[in-house]
């Protein structure tokens, strides 16, 4: 949907309003347009560059050229989505002063405090990333204390910065009337996984399922608080996904006590700070 009547269709109908249109909010797009939007962030790179090897970027050039990327990214489809995702945390330490050495057949991108770099242009793999399945970490917990080490809580405020501010602003003055901005976020469960990995969380499921809850209620807490400053930062949608809960992995009773609480809580915190939630599950 092409045509300016359809400005935020996707927010007009999850606020229960009538559409003059059913919205395409399809799920996964980042990972769908990633090859995409890192061959379009080495263009406008390059294109920053004006045929210098090399350049050194503000934290307001970073901003511009990561928002000029999704927007031609975006541009791909003939008839996009009527959401996109939107990055609304920047680290400053990470992009103030990030470095940019440009070759025949690479663009190659330094973080500004030494931690990291890609080349944009070398091919993507999507292995390499934190999408790698995880089987086994191997990690068992006891306790409260264990659980207060593997998962500290953090609060909204930590996650509010001018930065993501801006980030946000940015966005929404570049998209923001045609498309619903969004912020992706796991649900508690999922946060289990990442700490347990598959057969982890299985076991913990089934040794330890009274233990395996608080882990995932202290999950909840940083999600909410999350979810807070995601809205404190402009944005007024995220998309929430849960795997690995499903009747080929746990059974209605797992799901009824391991897995329904913390959801529940989580939507109905979303829904009471006015964040508007496409849910997959």
């Amino acid at each position: 949907m092409t045509d300016s009547a359809a400005v935020n269709v996707l927010e007009r109908t999850l606020r229960g309003e009538q559409a003059e249109a059913v919205p395409a909010a399809p799920l996964y797009m980042s990972l769908f347009c990633e090859p995409i939007r890192r061959r379009k962030l080495a263009q406008v790179y390059r294109e920053m560059a004006a045929g210098k090897a090399q350049i050194t970027l503000c934290l307001d050039d970073e901003m511009e050229a990561h928002l000029e990327a999704w927007d031609r990214t975006w541009r791909v489809f003939d008839d996009p989505p009527d959401w996109m995702p939107c990055r609304w945390w920047v680290s400053v330490g990470t992009h103030d002063g990030s470095r940019v050495e440009i070759a025949e057949g690479s663009c190659v991108w330094h973080s500004a405090d030494g931690s990291g770099s890609t080349d944009y242009e070398a091919p993507y793999d999507a292995s390499a990333t934190s999408s790698v399945d995880v089987w086994d970490r191997e990690i068992t917990i006891s306790g409260d204390s264990d659980i207060d080490a593997l998962v500290p809580l953090v609060s909204s405020e930590s996650w509010m910065t001018d930065t993501a501010r801006e980030m946000v602003a940015r966005s929404q003055g570049r998209g923001g009337e045609r498309f619903l901005l969004n912020g992706a976020m796991g649900t508690p469960v999922w946060g289990g996984y990442q700490v347990f990995g598959f057969a982890g969380l299985m076991r913990m499921g089934h040794e330890e399922p009274q233990v395996l809850g608080r882990l995932f209620e202290r999950i909840m807490e940083n999600r909410i608080a999350a979810l807070r400053a995601m809205h404190a930062s402009g944005l007024r949608g995220r998309c929430s996904a849960e795997c690995l809960t499903g009747a080929d992995s746990i059974s209605e009773t797992d799901f009824a006590t391991l897995v329904w609480p913390y959801l529940r809580d989580m939507l109905t915190a979303a829904a009471d700070i006015g964040m508007l939630t496409v849910f997959y599950f």
